[in-house]
This record gives C-alpha cells, structure tokens and sequence, in this order.
C-alpha cells in the first residue's frame, strides 16, 4: 500500500512495550535505562548540579526521540514523578529490545531529581463554572432508567439512527454489562429493547450487511472490560431474521486486539460493504484494519484482512470522502503515545496516501474523540477533536479541551482551540439554536476526580466562527458517549448521553429534550456573544 505506514520491526516492537494509553509517557523514561546500570534506591533522589541537570535532559530528548516525542516535566506535578520513573524503569526490564541494552544512562535516581526539579507543585487547572447557563434554550430531561441488576451504566457508544420505514431510534453500548440496546420514539414516549448481550461492546453501527434490504448491526466487540493485549476482539454482525424482530449473532471476524471502532463502507467501489476497523489494543497489539469484502453471495461474507497502519490506540475511524475525489478516505484517530490524527488518501486499487492532519507534541495529551463535518460552512470537511482521557492517569490535566482542525487545503489542518474543559471526551456539532450555523455540544468524564463538573456544554458558534460557552451541566455525572439529532421530530436538536461509572444516578441514558429558545432570551440573542462567554 502506497505510503502506509510500516515501521521496521525494532521500532514498532519497542512501540509496543510501552504501558498504557497515557501513562506512556513513561516510555521515555523506559529507554534511559539499562540492564546493567538501573538503580533502584527506593525513594532516593540524588542531589545533582545544573549542569548535570542540563546534561540529563539532552539524553532524554535524544532516547525518547526513538519512539515519540520527549515528555516534559510540567505533564505531571512533582509528586507524580518518584513513581513514574520507578515504573518506567520495571517496564524497562520487561522488555525484549536488544538495542536498549546499548544505552548508557544515568541512574533512577537522577533521573527522578531532573523531573522532580522541573515539575510543577501541582498543575493549574481551569475551574468548573458552578452557574448552569443553557444559552437561551429551554431543555427537559428524560432518563432510561439503569436496570437494577447493574451496578454502574458503562456506555461507551450511543448512535441516533432513523431507520427507513421505522420509529427513530437511538443505540448504544453498555461495554460492561455487555448488551447492545435500541431505543425507539414514537414523540416523547420510548420502548426499550436489547438487540443482543455480547461480551463487552464498544460500537455500533447500522448497516444492510448481506444487502437484503433489511438492517443488521456492526459491533465492535473489545473482548475485555480491562485493558490488556489479547486476541479475543470481535467484529459481530447482528443480522435480522426475516419476518421478525430477532437477531442471529454472527462472527466476522475473530482473534482482533480490543476493537474500539468499526464503519462499514465501500472502501474499494465494488458495490459491496467492507469494514473499516480501529483496535485499540494496548500495549503490544492493536491495528488500523481494512477487511476488504471478497464473497457477496447471501449467508456469512468473507473478507481479506488489511493493515492501513500497524500502530496500536486507534478510537475511531470515520469514512467520508475528504478530499472531494468521488473516493472514500480513512480519518484514523490513533491515540496512546501516537496522539494523532491521520488522513488514509484513497487512490484507488487498494492504494492509500497516508498524511497527517494533527500531531501532539505531547505523549500523555489524552485523545478521546474526533468527528469529520463541515463545521465553518466552506464547502470542506474539518475536524472536531477531544482530548481528556483520565481512566489511566486518573488526572485532570491542563490542556485537556475541544478543538476544531480547519481544513484550509492542505495537510496538516489548522488547529482552533474552542475551549478548555476538563476530562473532554466526545464533541459533536449541531445547529442547537437554529440559527443556521453549527453549534458545538460536548460532554467530559473526570474519572476518579470526586467533584463537581460541567459535564455537559454546548458552544454556540458566532458569525467569526468563534464560540460561546454555554455549560449545560454541574454535577458529577460522567459521560463517554453522547449523539445530537431531533429525537422528537419538534425541530429542534436534541441531546442523548450516556453514562460511565455515575454513582449519582441510576440512568443508563439521559435524554435532553430541546424546546426551543426561551422568550426572555430571545430578544438578546444579538447580544449573545459579547454577554454569554466564560
């Protein structure tokens, strides 16, 4: 494949020792040590001269070069680094590169007293907005209630969906109970259905598979709620039996890394659906997959299996047509010590230009999310991007926020900060208040952090495609997975989010019913974007 990346094997097997998602920045402390010349003084941190302070950071720069980008002492606050760099050492001596052992470093010790003598006492957070302030709209709230036999609601995937010739309807994924759920509307009213209980479901999307015209179901099936490198990802299809509301689970394919995402789409123009693929994975498995459909004869399809990309930590794989060739792309989100965006370029004949469209300087930046629209009007697709993931760190980090990639004609896109929010986890455009532009709705989910947060904002986008802070939400509720649409075919977006490890409620889905523009607001509505800011 043209200009897919393919790492030679002592890179990409040094990629994947390194620990999870965003504690990877501790592979660059990983690579400053050596077999023979690790010190492991529990607790000791050697007084050392600038100079050797200076000398060390030269090191660093140069052994985490081998695999990212060099992972600065403000990622962590000062009591942080004692632990990460003993970790990063243990790691260390888990792993099989014969290169490393050529390396010669500095002891744990200095090591710890250069991060600990750079890092901050402790990072400068923005704080929550205790105000709610719905922008000028007026929402009511619906929730489908968690079944009491769970614990906790653990979506991680809701999709609005209007099916042909059926009520609308909204999915989604419980990634721990296991079931794959369809909500259907008639108005406000709901009935709540499971499609199916798999393992632990990350994604679900749509599709007539077998081409019958009946809809089936794709599912990204992780294989486990933890993460660990295995083989027991799944794709599923859940396929409709003629005449009735059931569905047989079919597997597509079998023995994947943890799957996070999956778009069906005719990626090769031959008139059949073939599956994008996303395997996060974790530390030592995890791919950007094509399965190219090779059987369209009625029953179970086959495909051959392709790599776009051997990294591991992809989250989501939209298939849109971004350069306007009339050819279907691949916009990869890869997260882990990656923290990209790339553009897979489809020229056809099985032939991919991979460019990028975003890169973080960071290792530990936290990617959570992206979706590919339209977002200023022009006529292009840009890039709507999240990144605060906590479930690793389990901390709220300063540069967590939503961004906007504007798509000017050329590689990389052009970055647009839209606001900084803690533990931001999924964005989505929408034209919330009817004005005829796309607003911005997000949602965040803080972890382990006990404490209040606007857990739900929108952003309402301006005439000079700046935006206004709206926070919807202040509580502790915690969201992942979140979609916009007309639920109630009132006219107005509504919002769907799901929620992950909430202790303070018992909703699996919340539902915001949009009503449409408050009248006290409405005669401001010119004023808005000087007077409703943050």
């Amino acid at each position: 494949m043209k200009s897919v990346h393919n790492p030679d094997p002592n890179q990409e097997e040094n990629l994947h020792f390194l620990v999870l998602i965003h504690f990877l920045l501790l592979a660059c402390l990983v690579l400053i040590g050596c077999r023979n010349q690790t010190d492991e003084r529990s607790g000791e941190i050697d007084t050392i001269s600038e100079q050797q302070l200076a000398g060390l950071k030269d090191k660093v720069y140069t052994l985490c070069g081998a695999c990212h980008g060099y992972v600065e002492p403000s990622s962590f606050p000062k009591d942080k680094w004692p632990e990460l760099v003993k970790q990063g050492y243990r790691f260390f001596r888990e792993s099989d590169r014969p290169d490393l052992k050529a390396f010669e470093a500095p002891p744990m010790s200095q090591v710890t007293a250069y991060y600990q003598k750079y890092a901050p006492t402790e990072l400068k957070l923005p704080e929550p907005n205790p105000k709610v302030d719905w922008g000028g709209l007026r929402f009511t709230m619906t929730d489908v209630p968690l079944p009491d036999i769970f614990e906790l609601a653990r979506v991680s995937h809701i999709r609005w969906w209007l099916p042909k010739g059926a009520k609308p309807s909204l999915l989604f994924c419980d990634m721990k109970s296991g079931d794959v759920c369809q909500v259907s509307f008639n108005g406000r009213s709901y009935q709540l259905k499971r499609l199916a209980t798999l393992q632990n479901p990350a994604h679900v999307e749509p599709c007539d598979l077998d081409g019958d015209g009946v809809m089936d179901f794709i599912v990204a099936e992780l294989g486990s709620f933890e993460p660990a490198d295995h083989d027991r990802g799944m794709i599923y299809w859940l396929r409709r039996q003629p005449d009735a509301e059931l569905y047989q689970r079919i597997v597509i394919q079998r023995h994947l890394a943890r799957v996070a995402d999956v778009q069906p789409a005719d990626l090769d123009g031959d008139g059949d659906l073939d599956l994008v693929v996303g395997e996060y994975g974790w530390r030592k498995t995890g791919r950007l997959l094509w399965l190219e459909r090779i059987e369209s004869s009625p029953g179970r399809p086959r495909f051959k299996l392709h790599v776009l990309d051997e990294r591991h930590g992809t989250i989501h794989v939209p298939v849109v047509d971004l350069n306007g060739d009339g050819r279907l792309d691949v916009v990869a989100l890869i997260a882990q010590e990656h923290e990209t965006i790339l553009a897979f370029l489809n020229e056809g004949d099985g032939q991919f230009d991979m460019q990028q469209i975003f890169g973080a300087a960071d290792p530990s930046y936290g990617s959570s999310g992206i979706q590919v629209l339209d977002l200023d009007g022009d006529g292009d697709l840009d890039v709507l991007y999240t990144n605060g993931d906590t479930f690793d760190s389990q901390m709220i980090k300063p540069e967590h926020s939503v961004q906007w990639l504007e798509n000017q004609g050329e590689f990389p896109f052009q970055w647009h900060l839209v606001a900084r929010i803690s533990g931001a986890y999924r964005a989505l455009a929408a034209d919330l208040d009817r004005d005829g532009d796309l607003d911005i709705v997000a949602c965040s989910n803080t972890g382990f952090i006990n404490r209040n947060q606007n857990g739900l904002v929108w952003f309402e986008q301006q005439p000079d495609h700046s935006f206004v802070r709206h926070d919807l939400e202040y509580s502790k509720h915690l969201h992942v997975a979140m979609d916009v649409g007309d639920f109630d075919g009132n006219g107005w977006t509504d919002i769907a989010v799901g929620h992950f490890g909430t202790r303070t409620s018992r909703a699996w889905v919340t539902i915001w019913w949009n009503e449409g523009k408050d009248k006290t607001e409405a005669s401001i509505d010119a004023q808005r974007g000087t007077t409703g800011g943050r």
